[in-house]
């Protein structure tokens, strides 16, 4: 699961931070694994031709202290440098897997998967996903709401902090291997 925060929502954003969570659908045993967080200096996004909004900015300004705090780090790195663990995370995941099978789930890879790929572009490179290789978070709470009455806010309480990409992506792959395992048990029964 990937989660982006960015400093605009066309799809040429400047992106601010990137977090994982690594999730397995069919080993209830794991969780998620594998959470990183990079925070990146939006000055080497901006250079790298990415789009800056006010409005978004505004609305950031209207965040939690913690969500906000979430953006920031002395440790910042470069867009380049976060795109590249990015690809190197993503390898190792694929490299683990069974005949290098990889869903890149996004809540919206309209929104996140996009705006990565533009990323990579804009720093002259390729996304290390394949279009059909992406996965919708979305996509899954529908599923879950219309079919299993399933209900986010109350079957699976939110836990870590809103607008901080990595506790959205740990977040966003527990609401799908909930969902996902409630629609296996429903198939078997």
């Amino acid at each position: 699961m990937i989660d982006i925060e960015t400093l605009s929502t066309q799809k040429n954003a400047v992106i601010l931070t990137i977090g994982i969570a690594e999730f397995t659908l069919d080993d209830p045993e794991i969780e998620v694994a594998n959470k990183k967080h990079f925070v990146i200096n939006p000055s080497t996004a901006q250079r790298a031709g990415l789009h800056l909004d006010a409005a978004t900015i505004v609305w950031w300004m209207g965040q939690s202290d913690t969500a906000r705090a979430s953006l920031s780090s002395k440790s910042s790195i470069s867009l380049t440098n976060a795109l590249h663990q990015l690809s190197e995370y993503i390898q190792a995941v694929r490299a683990r897997n069974n005949k290098n099978r990889l869903n890149v789930w996004g809540n919206d890879p309209d929104f996140d998967m996009v705006i990565l790929g533009e990323a990579y572009a804009a720093i002259g490179e390729q996304q290390p996903w394949q279009f059909w290789e992406t996965r919708s978070c979305r996509t899954m709470k529908e599923l879950g709401d219309r079919i299993l009455g399933f209900n986010e806010k109350i079957d699976l309480p939110r836990v870590g902090t809103h607008h901080a990409a990595d506790d959205d992506a740990v977040h966003q792959a527990l609401v799908v291997k909930a969902i996902y395992e409630k629609l296996a048990n429903n198939v078997k029964a």
